[in-house]
């Protein structure tokens, strides 16, 4: 009996917490996620000055692309309303086509170069949004579309715009804006009536507009500004450049140069790799550039040109920048360098000749140069994946093999013999 009395005082003991635990209310709630999905522009808004307010910005640029040549060009921007700017400029032309944007020499004819006046209108067509919702104060910053205008007033003897001395009228999309307290950058691609970048003089319309000139293409433009803004406090300089990171190689791949229309079209793009040489200052960089052009303007011609390239390079102030813990082994900083490269083109193309043009001949150019130059430049990686670097230097080029079938009337006359020049490179991309 007295066994059974304490079974049933067992059992109620375990089964009153069992119930109580099963009448217990389980309630679920949500809460909605305040964090709102950030641009990258507005992520380093320290960087990019977003929040700086902007009326007034006076440029100066290195631009480059098969659309305008290589040159540089000074602008002056005014914001009249939030949403809306005007900028008058003028574009010194010193190559007005860009066989290449990274090693291929560009002889600056600074003494002598085309000029065009330029007049731009700029819809920012989502700032008033931006400074609503607290993104943005008003200023230069943001993407944009908007209506280009460039006008010669004096073009190279070489131009083959220089008889007839036609404008260009272009819609261009793109993003322009400052960086940190006086850089400047600006991506944009546009349809415009025709290049003022081009190698063909033979052919080409006199009209302002024909469709068959109808183009498209990119362009990159890189510089300084000055404006308006008052000073920043000075920002964290390492939180955009790979300051500490200790990088022993890595991939770069350029931003292509594209060009395309019904009778023009052009594409180039580079990748290279480039590694330090044990915990020296000096590194090596192999690199491979491709570009190609065709046109069916008068007589289709095409050209294909493959430039495989080393440069052995000197960070020689990076053991300097260690000792005072201001940088580390990034393949970022001023560099000094030697450098060659092989270039090797193929043409190939209807000649045609006649009172009247009738007679046509296929033919077939190769060529290659071999070129050595030094050069000192400044590389330097951003946010992890950006790279950019910009180089001056001078080179000596000369003819290895040609086999000619015709006297090509590209870029003006024969193909070169030996020669020596001063060259640009300016160069954009992301790294792997």
């Amino acid at each position: 009996m007295k066994v059974k009395l304490l079974a049933v005082c067992v059992l109620g003991s375990v089964w009153g917490p069992a119930s109580a635990q099963d009448s217990l209310a389980v309630s679920f709630s949500e809460e909605t996620d305040t964090l709102m999905k950030q641009h990258f522009v507005d992520r380093y808004e320290n960087v990019f000055m977003t929040k700086v307010p902007t009326k007034h910005i006076l440029k100066t640029d290195m631009t480059s692309s098969e659309m305008s040549g290589k040159g540089i060009y000074l602008g002056y921007e005014y914001k009249p309303l939030p949403f809306l700017s005007v900028e008058a400029g003028l574009f010194a032309q010193a190559s007005n086509f860009d066989p290449n944007r990274w090693d291929e020499t560009i002889i600056f004819q600074l003494n002598n170069p085309s000029l065009w006046a330029s007049g731009r209108l700029r819809w920012y067509y989502n700032m008033n949004r931006r400074i609503r919702s607290g993104l943005s104060a008003n200023n230069f910053t943001g993407s944009y579309a908007g209506i280009n205008y460039d006008h010669p007033i004096s073009l190279d003897y070489f131009h083959p715009n220089h008889n007839a001395m036609l404008g260009r009228l272009g819609l261009i999309i793109g993003h322009q804006g400052r960086f940190l307290q006086n850089g400047h950058f600006d991506f944009s691609i546009g349809m415009f009536n025709r290049q003022i970048g081009s190698e063909m003089r033979i052919g080409q319309s006199r009209q302002f507009f024909k469709l068959a000139e109808l183009t498209f293409g990119t362009q990159i433009s890189l510089g300084f500004a000055l404006g308006d803004w008052k000073k920043q406090k000075r920002v964290q300089i390492c939180d955009i450049l790979v300051c500490d990171e200790r990088i022993k190689s890595h991939w770069k791949l350029l931003f292509p140069d594209i060009s395309v229309g019904l009778r023009y079209q052009r594409a180039l793009a580079a990748v290279m790799y480039e590694t330090q040489i044990s915990k020296s200052p000096f590194s090596v960089q192999f690199q491979l550039e491709g570009n190609f052009w065709n046109q069916t303007n008068y007589g289709p011609v095409s050209r294909l040109t493959l430039i495989p390239g080393i440069q052995f390079r000197s960070y020689f102030l990076k053991k300097r920048q260690i000792r005072n813990g201001s940088g580390g082994s990034s393949l970022s900083g001023l560099y000094a360098a030697l450098a060659g490269n092989y270039t090797r083109f193929d043409v190939r193309g209807i000649a045609t000749t006649g009172p009247n043009y009738e007679f046509r001949n296929r033919y077939h150019d190769e060529c290659e140069y071999a070129d050595i130059g030094v050069k000192i430049g400044y590389q330097q990686r951003l946010f992890g994946r950006l790279f950019i670097d910009v180089s001056y230097g001078y080179s000596w080029h000369f003819p290895v093999r040609q086999k000619l079938q015709t006297r090509s009337s590209i870029k003006g006359g024969n193909y070169p013999a030996a020669y020596d020049a001063f060259n640009v490179s300016t160069g954009i991309g992301l790294t792997l």
